[in-house]
């Protein structure tokens, strides 16, 4: 019978009602013991896998069929087509029933399509999801390959079938080497007992084979290969999980770049403060090289004083290192007859509320990249000398070090061979800058410790010593 929206509804009763029709064969579809055929039931299509005709009597290929059943009833995921039932079909004796999934292998999807990296990656994380579920449930499937992955009609969706040689460890037997030679572990075809990193070995040569036929190969795609497909499994990721963050880790190239715009901005920054006065702004946007700053901006509330011009010669001179600013406090003298009005003093400089937040930033930085660094040296001291010697390398090793590169932070973000710097430099060293260097030792000895706690789980970290309060002029 047909609707009027053009559906055919099999008409029957009795125990018609469940019989599957259109049974064909799927050609180039057999599964090892197994033959495949779809076949249509209520409206829908399945997939009917039973066993070939020479093996149906057969004890040890029913119970490997009734085990694939009873592995893959269990699981529900996007990414796996679904067994639906185990069923007697006349003429084809016990069967899997499974859901039909219209698409085509991953191998033929290889062969006959022109994909982008992007579009491999898209493919390759759902594999991981799919393992990843699997894997949780202490289930191996044991023969990952291309020719049992389907993409779906739209190109877009992964579905993994044929968990005919896939294991769990509830089950005792079928235990032998299985799989496809080109796919499997070695560990998997010598017969051993083998772990989730069997399948990530299988999804080493998928990623690989996939990477091949890109028009052009993928470094991250290759690397991540040769990582899964590694023959010790010690030397393997250790979960799929692991894969997928090694795939959407972006690249170095791209932190370069960041690092570089960063940079620019930075020094961007420190150029405008400088620069007195719009007219000079637009001078340093319309040339290529910046003007020599003569001047210096004050608040229009307050005195404006003309800078002291340099010397050609003197701006060759090299500025010393920050040193705390020396104030001449001599008095005005004044004549008997006439009344010089004594000058008022140089303002303070200042540092702009962004390059306090730019040097700060620095300065964890540094911690971050000394607890680091050092994470190697401290175990080798805590198992050789023990914990008092571990505190103390921690307390004043890594701490003296990182004290050090607070300061040089400063020196290095306003050197002292360019002479436009000076008025920064100047205020590095006044009281004010002083505590803004405190304040980014402070953030770098928090931001080890965050560091070393946890590269040290187990062990106790001794808290930093607070900084003496000549701490930056002592020699390091």
């Amino acid at each position: 019978m047909t609707t009027d929206s053009g559906w055919d509804i099999e008409m029957s009763t009795g125990d018609g009602d469940n019989a599957f029709t259109d049974i064909t064969a799927l050609g180039g579809h057999r599964h090892g013991y197994c033959d495949l055929y779809r076949a249509r039931r209520h409206g829908k299509w399945h997939v009917l896998k039973a066993l070939n005709p020479e093996y149906r009597d057969t004890p040890a290929c029913q119970a490997m069929l009734r085990k694939e059943f009873d592995i893959g009833f269990h699981l529900s995921h996007p990414g796996i087509a679904a067994t639906l039932g185990l069923e007697q079909v006349e003429s084809l004796g016990e069967c899997i029933i499974e859901e039909w999934v219209d698409g085509i292998t991953l191998d033929k999807y290889i062969a006959g399509h022109d994909f982008s990296a992007a579009k491999a990656r898209h493919i390759i994380a759902q594999l991981c999801e799919v393992l990843k579920y699997i894997h949780a449930r202490q289930i191996v499937h044991r023969d990952l390959k291309p020719s049992n992955i389907l993409i779906t009609a739209d190109g877009d969706s992964v579905k993994v079938i044929d968990f005919g040689v896939s294991d769990t460890a509830s089950y005792a037997i079928l235990k032998g080497p299985a799989g496809t030679r080109a796919y499997a572990a070695p560990e998997l075809m010598a017969g051993e007992n083998v772990d989730s990193r069997a399948d990530i070995f299988s999804l080493g040569v998928i990623i690989g084979q996939m990477n091949s036929h890109l028009p052009r190969q993928d470094r991250r795609l290759a690397k991540v290969a040769k990582w899964c497909s590694a023959v010790d499994p010690a030397q393997r990721p250790a979960s799929s999980g692991e894969v997928l963050k090694a795939l959407q880790r972006p690249s170095s190239r791209r932190y370069y770049y960041l690092a570089a715009i960063v940079v620019a901005a930075a020094i961007a920054a420190i150029v405008w403060t400088m620069l007195p006065d719009r007219s000079s702004r637009r001078d340093v946007a319309a040339t290529s090289s910046a003007p020599t700053v003569d001047t210096v901006a004050t608040s229009t509330t307050a005195p404006v004083q003309q800078a002291e011009k340099q010397d050609s010669t003197a701006q060759d001179q090299p500025i010393p290192s920050i040193q705390p600013v020396q104030h001449d406090e001599t008095p005005t003298v004044t004549s008997p007859n006439k009344q010089v009005p004594q000058e008022q003093p140089a303002p303070e400089p200042e540092l702009s509320p962004n390059m306090r937040q730019l040097y700060l930033a620095k300065t964890a930085q540094v911690g971050y990249n000394e607890a680091r660094k050092s994470r190697a040296r401290l175990l080798e001291v805590y198992r050789s000398q023990g914990q008092e010697l571990f505190d103390q390398h921690i307390t004043e090793v890594l701490r003296k070090r990182i004290e050090l590169e607070v300061i040089n932070v400063a020196n290095d973000m306003f050197p002292a061979t360019d002479p436009r710097f000076k008025p920064l430099r100047e205020y590095m060293a006044s009281p004010a800058g002083r505590q803004l260097i405190d304040a980014g030792r402070q953030e770098a000895l928090e931001r080890a410790q965050i560091i070393l706690h946890e590269a040290f789980p187990d062990l106790t970290i001794p808290p930093f010593p607070a900084a003496t309060p000549n701490w930056q002029d002592r020699k390091q």
